[in-house]
């Protein structure tokens, strides 16, 4: 396995992150009909991909098999203003707005949009109540995702290695939040 990192394009046309997230427990509840889920998760990662690198300069670290050079896994880090110049510009309306979210409702349904927001609006509760403290910007680690056959073989500790690594080349020092909770987290 090898690292390298990943524009927006690319990491949305090798990963297989929207199948290791498909029977996950949230997107399940987001999209329960299994048979239009995968079409719907690529969808939304290709969307959430964009605006996080527009409006969060985000950036990805992607894990390719030696052998195949299939993409077996891929991490995402966004750098998070400090809350007084604003917190994640990624949140906004308008960079949702930009991004192509506002089509969820026609694309995913009304129902599964709601679901979405229902679980976007917890996670971010979440992350501004535990980063509140934090009286200076800070990296956030949005996604890891490992493909299911790669799963179990330390891939997604050597993402979260590399995404560290190439924070603290970018911002020095800063700090590094992973949050993982039951309602996030496959596996840690």
């Amino acid at each position: 396995m090898f690292l390298f990192h990943s524009s927006q394009s690319t990491f949305n046309r090798l990963t297989n992150g929207d199948r290791a997230f498909e029977d996950y427990g949230i997107w399940t509840y987001v999209l329960p009909d299994k048979a239009s889920r995968l079409d719907g998760l690529r969808w939304l990662f290709a969307r959430t991909a964009l605006i996080d690198i527009k409006w969060d300069g985000a950036f990805y670290v992607v894990a390719k098999d030696t052998h195949t050079g299939a993409v077996v896994g891929a991490a995402k880090a966004a750098w998070i203003d400090p809350p007084s110049a604003g917190g994640s510009k990624a949140d906004s309306l308008w960079a949702n707005v930009s991004g192509g979210i506002l089509a969820a409702p026609l694309v995913m349904g009304l129902s599964a949009f709601l679901r979405l927001k229902f679980i976007g609006d917890t996670n971010a509760a979440w992350h501004k109540e535990e980063t509140a403290a934090l009286a200076q910007g800070h990296w956030y680690i949005r996604n890891v995702v490992v493909d299911p056959p790669h799963q179990s073989k330390g891939i997604g500790s050597r993402l979260v290695k590399a995404l560290i690594a190439e924070c603290n080349t970018q911002r020095a020092g800063m700090p590094i939040y992973l949050d993982v909770r039951p309602i996030s987290a496959c596996s840690v």
